[in-house]
């Protein structure tokens, strides 16, 4: 169990002492020179079928003049976040180039070869973050696409807004496309129910994919978030995510489904979640996941494997309201309600992602058999009961410990894979 789990939710003070920001601000700036090593990055080794969901929404005073998402419901920065962890670069702006270039590295580190750019609209605050990120993932050699997000005119502008994109960024060397040289959009909340406020039927979606992809500029792959086979054929997507892991236990037999169906399959892991601080204020109901020292992350992990996913996708690197990034965070704020990675280092997940990508490869190359194909009790309820240990041996620990560290293997030509 995490140390720190346990808190009380009550407001902090939104007073922070001239004393106590300086603190805060120095802590940051040691967090980039601590993890800023002068590395080079191999590009080879990047993953193109491991995407990781990035969101470009944060703003601060230096750079944008006022506070964004840091500041939610009520809560005031610097100190106050929005969120049950702080980050080791502090409450920064993704307008910053030096905080997109560190987030960069760590991705790069990580071994993750493409991020999914969370995308609220053309010129909405997040899209003007995106030539920046375009230009700075490509040092690193990162490719960018887009994850759609449910703004209020989304049926309105769908299909202008694929346009925008395309027009605006697909000439952009760092723009991901697949193998097939197609772009490749992510739809969120695609398939929701009738009663949810971002619905939208499954003839509408049919239509607007349609009408894309009889222009020569849009013949885009589309994946929905949805578990619901029948909808996504009816709505016409390529394929399927999950971006959230409630049906983990399922992902086996949910990944044959699909797959037979002739769809892409991406399930998505998380290390944890948790959104008590954004929730705090206002009485709403919280959910959480606990990390358990990283022993979610090994478990979605395995069971996203093991149910041979086309694209592996990662909730998030730094979805810092509902707990589920990957980037690295401040030690030594529990007084102040923060959690934090401890006993593990503030680079913890970026190291564990990476070797997750590495036994990937092991498992395609068939060096390494997932536990759930010679165990059926260790892809059990267990994956989504914190608190609880799998039935079955986890290999990602005796990886981890492992030196030297195993090599990356030229992965096998598939003809179902999205991308070498």
């Amino acid at each position: 169990m995490d140390r720190t789990e346990h808190r009380t939710g009550k407001k902090l003070s939104s007073e922070l002492s001239r004393r106590d920001f300086l603190h805060l601000a120095t802590l940051g700036i040691a967090g980039m020179a601590l993890y800023h090593p002068k590395e080079a990055i191999d590009s080879s080794r990047l993953d193109r079928n491991v995407h990781i969901f990035y969101y470009p929404w944060y703003a601060n005073p230096k750079f944008n003049g006022k506070w964004y998402h840091w500041n939610l419901k009520g809560h005031r920065p610097a100190a106050d976040l929005a969120a049950d962890y702080f980050p080791l670069l502090g409450a920064y702006s993704t307008s910053d180039a030096s905080v997109v270039r560190q987030h960069m590295r760590w991705i790069s580190q990580a071994r993750i070869g493409v991020i999914c750019l969370s995308f609220w609209g053309k010129h909405s605050f997040e899209d003007l973050s995106t030539p920046l990120i375009l230009d700075t993932a490509h040092r690193f050699h990162v490719k960018v696409n887009f994850h759609i997000e449910p703004y209020a005119y989304r049926r309105q502008s769908f299909i202008d807004d694929i346009l925008y994109l395309l027009d605006e960024y697909g000439h952009h060397p760092a723009f991901y496309r697949t193998e097939e040289q197609k772009p490749l959009f992510y739809i969120f909340k695609s398939s929701v129910g009738k009663e949810d406020r971002d619905y939208i039927s499954d003839e509408e979606w049919n239509f607007m994919l349609y009408r894309l992809r009889l222009d020569p500029r849009s013949e885009s792959v589309f994946l929905a978030q949805t578990l619901d086979l029948g909808r996504c054929q009816r709505s016409g997507f390529d394929g399927v995510y999950t971006y959230g892991v409630e049906t983990a236990p399922q992902w086996g037999e949910l990944g044959k489904w699909f797959r037979s169906a002739g769809l892409l399959w991406s399930p998505s892991i998380l290390p944890g979640y948790i959104d008590f601080r954004e929730k705090a204020y206002t009485g709403e109901k919280t959910r959480y996941i606990p990390r358990e020292d990283g022993k979610t992350y090994d478990r979605m992990a395995e069971a996203a494997i093991s149910s041979q996913p086309d694209i592996l996708t990662i909730t998030s690197f730094n979805e810092f309201h509902e707990g589920t990034q990957i980037e690295p965070v401040m030690r030594f704020l529990e007084p102040m309600g923060y959690l934090n990675y401890y006993p593990q280092s503030a680079l913890y997940y970026i190291q564990a992602t990476r070797k997750i990508i590495q036994y990937w490869h092991e498992v395609k190359n068939k060096k390494i058999t997932p536990p759930s194909q010679h165990s059926s009790e260790y892809n059990s309820p267990s994956i989504n009961a914190p608190g609880t240990n799998p039935q079955g041996k986890n290999p990602l620990p005796r990886i981890r410990r492992e030196k030297p560290q195993l090599k990356m293997r030229q992965l096998r030509s598939h003809k179902r894979r999205v991308h070498h």
